[in-house]
């Protein structure tokens, strides 16, 4: 294999690397990927890391998961989870659920 094509192996390896991620060897679950960060957040990571005694990396995986995780709020203000109200002249249909076509959009043509 001459230089040439050697370069473009270790190439082809690196772009699957960055568009697929890769498994780590500690957890196969877990996909490495990279980040940048900006000074600011480089160092309030250092500091949280040496006051907690966890790594950056998963600092960053529970601030993470902490986001992806609907709060309370989410639940104790939604309007759509509030109670039907009721309404005097609403008209039901009895078989509503079972013949919803037909009643939204008539009956089949036979």
């Amino acid at each position: 294999m001459d230089i040439h094509q050697a370069m473009e192996e270790k190439n082809s390896r690196l772009r699957d690397i960055v568009d697929l991620g890769y498994q780590t060897k500690a957890d196969p679950a877990k996909v490495r990927t990279q980040i940048y960060l900006s000074e600011e957040q480089r160092i309030f990571l250092h500091r949280e890391s040496k006051r907690t005694g966890l790594s950056m990396a998963e600092l960053i995986r529970q601030y993470i998961e902490e986001r992806m995780k609907p709060g309370d709020e989410v639940w104790d203000s939604n309007p759509l989870l509030d109670a039907t109200p009721d309404d005097p002249d609403f008209a039901d249909n009895e078989d509503g659920s079972t013949n919803t076509d037909a009643i939204l959009y008539g009956s089949v043509a036979e």
